[in-house]
């Protein structure tokens, strides 16, 4: 048998038995992860879900134990995204993965609150109408210099890179530069893709250079695939190659 111990919503503690307690594996309840993927939310209702999340240190409920939400398909309009902002920018935000795809969000005020953000590691932004436009946006930020942002893990429509992912294969795939510096900027705080395979991916010498400088701070990937890229130039090669040999252990580069 398991007992969860938690809180009444007055604040107490329950009371359980020592001898129950003596004979039983105690758990507490340490995250939440609140699924509404295909449930179509309201605004209304998210702007009240993002409000008791920001608001939850208040309260003995367990809102502030939430560090995932799951919202594709849901209606997030001015209300529920402007709850959005307030919540990730908050100090004590706790929210981890954030999933919007499939959503009508407005994407330039999401990365303004990106900006100032924490505590986010893995985002969604699959099938955002424009969502491109912030392609640039996130990059930047990411590669900012001081900036608290810890995003690691995206799934959008130029790449599915999500949490627990060891294998990305965009071969033979049309990258935009923009999506390949996009790529490299999360490989800095990215902590589980172990293979990346960018072979015939029109890579050029500006997604080169970032994954070179990507590679100065991931420890995790091992195997670079760039392959049958013809605007590489000679010394786009040698400067990923000389990036990779730096790594403990070295990085495997192919460079075709």
């Amino acid at each position: 048998m398991i007992i969860v111990s938690g809180q009444k919503t007055d604040g107490t503690k329950y009371d359980i038995p020592p001898a129950l307690s003596s004979t039983c594996t105690m758990v507490q309840l340490t995250s939440i992860g609140l699924f509404f993927n295909d449930s179509k939310i309201s605004d209304r209702l998210l702007s009240t879900l993002f409000k008791r999340i920001h608001f939850s240190q208040e309260d003995a409920g367990y809102y502030r134990l939430v560090t995932k939400v799951h919202l594709a398909n849901s209606e997030v309009g001015r209300s529920g995204m402007q709850e959005l902002q307030d919540l990730l920018v908050a100090d004590d935000c706790q929210l981890a993965s954030l999933d919007l795809s499939h959503t009508l969000v407005d994407g330039f005020s999401l990365v303004q609150s990106l900006k100032r953000n924490k505590s986010l590691t893995s985002l969604d932004l699959f099938n955002v109408p424009k969502v491109e436009i912030a392609y640039e946006h996130i990059m930047q930020m990411l590669n900012t210099a001081g900036g608290t942002s810890r995003l690691g893990y995206l799934r959008c429509d130029a790449f599915d890179l999500h949490e627990n992912e060891k294998v990305l294969n965009l071969r033979e795939q049309n990258m935009d530069p923009v999506a390949i510096k996009l790529l490299a900027a999360l490989l800095k705080r990215n902590t589980t893709l172990q293979d990346l395979d960018l072979t015939a991916s029109d890579l050029e010498s500006e997604g080169a250079a970032a994954l070179a400088t990507s590679l100065e701070t991931n420890t995790t990937l091992g195997n670079l695939r760039v392959s049958f890229n013809p605007a590489l130039l000679s010394a786009d090669k040698e400067l990923l190659r000389s990036a990779a040999a730096k790594r403990t252990p070295p990085l495997a580069v192919e460079l075709g």
